[in-house]
């Protein structure tokens, strides 16, 4: 069996944002886990997960610039940037649904928790972006949070990745 996710992906516009659903079953036999939210520091030592997803130019070579990608998971941004931290991550136990969905503020202008994206350029498609990884970590890691408590995310993990073919934009 295959360790890689399937999932059926919507893409709609609704008023002031583009929402991004998907939907699909975790078909291995152990439990996977789904990045869920991104990771933000707030300074020195503190931290708070984020609701919505990195929006950024899809830059890679031979590819059209007309992409821009939507990643829920650990992504480095388009400038020199320190580590980027992991996201948070909910299990998925074997059978088991893998449902979300993202909202982002549209019109669309790039962010990533760490700061430091280049602005968009004109877009006509989407490339959704879900990391994941299978089985469990070597151990959990403690990120202390003064507005929402400990905040714990994965290491020593070998991330996998779910990836649409540009969509186009609606």
């Amino acid at each position: 069996m295959t360790n890689k996710l399937s999932l059926d992906v919507r893409m709609s516009r609704t008023g002031d944002a583009l929402q991004i659903e998907f939907e699909g079953k975790n078909t291995l036999d152990q439990r996977i886990y789904v990045a869920d939210k991104l990771v933000k520091s707030n300074g020195r030592n503190d931290y708070t997960t984020v609701d919505g997803a990195i929006v950024m130019n899809h830059d890679e070579p031979g590819v059209s610039k007309d992409i821009v990608k939507i990643v829920i998971g650990q992504e480095g941004t388009d400038r020199e940037t320190a580590s980027v931290p992991s996201p948070t991550y909910r299990p998925v136990e074997p059978g088991g649904a893998v449902v979300g969905k993202v909202r982002v503020p549209y019109p669309l202008k790039s962010w990533h928790p760490l700061g430091g994206t280049n602005p968009l350029r004109p877009s006509t498609k989407v490339l959704f972006k879900l990391y994941y990884f299978v089985g469990e970590p070597k151990k959990w890691i403690t990120y202390p949070s003064s507005t929402q408590g400990p905040i714990q995310i994965p290491d020593g993990i070998a991330k996998k990745l779910f990836q649409t073919s540009p969509l186009p934009m609606p």
